[in-house]
């Protein structure tokens, strides 16, 4: 003999129920209890493990986008750093200290004005990204034109 519960549910869950049994041909004690079997069985709440395989899914892209701009930053600072040192000319020894002065002053003015920015949210870096992915063609490719042509062969 089965051990007799006694459950509250609420009443569209037992018109489900009912309808489900009747159409089924399965009391209504045989169906809560294979539900609950299955539920329990399952480990959880039903579609949980399609949940987390899509919420899974989601942070994958999610990375794989935040990769993707990370590239792109670093390979934009190299590019900047590698062409103000390859040109710009060597300053004569008598101008290097008040240069020196007036560059740690607009450093620090440029650590205020990044600060500001970040803190608001809508920095350039943000409506760049945004251009870049609503372009057609590969900006980074060495071929002008490459992208425009690799899907259409």
């Amino acid at each position: 003999m089965k051990p007799r519960i006694n459950v509250y549910v609420q009443p569209e869950e037992l018109r489900k129920v009912d309808r489900l049994a009747a159409k089924s041909g399965v009391s209504r004690s045989g169906l809560v209890e294979l539900a609950l079997g299955q539920y329990l069985e399952e480990g959880g709440l039903p579609g949980s493990e399609e949940l987390i395989l899509r919420r899974l899914d989601r942070l994958g892209r999610q990375f794989g986008r935040l990769e993707r701009d990370l590239t792109i930053l670093l390979e934009t600072k190299a590019l900047f750093i590698r062409y103000f040192l390859t040109m710009t000319p060597p300053l004569p020894v008598e101008d290097r200290e008040a240069a020196s002065a007036k560059g740690q002053q607009r450093f620090e003015e440029f650590v205020t004005f990044l600060g500001r920015r970040l803190a608001e949210g809508n920095g350039l870096t943000a409506r760049v990204m945004e251009q870049l992915q609503g372009e057609e063609t590969d900006l980074f490719s060495l071929n002008p034109g490459e992208a425009d042509h690799a899907g259409g062969a």
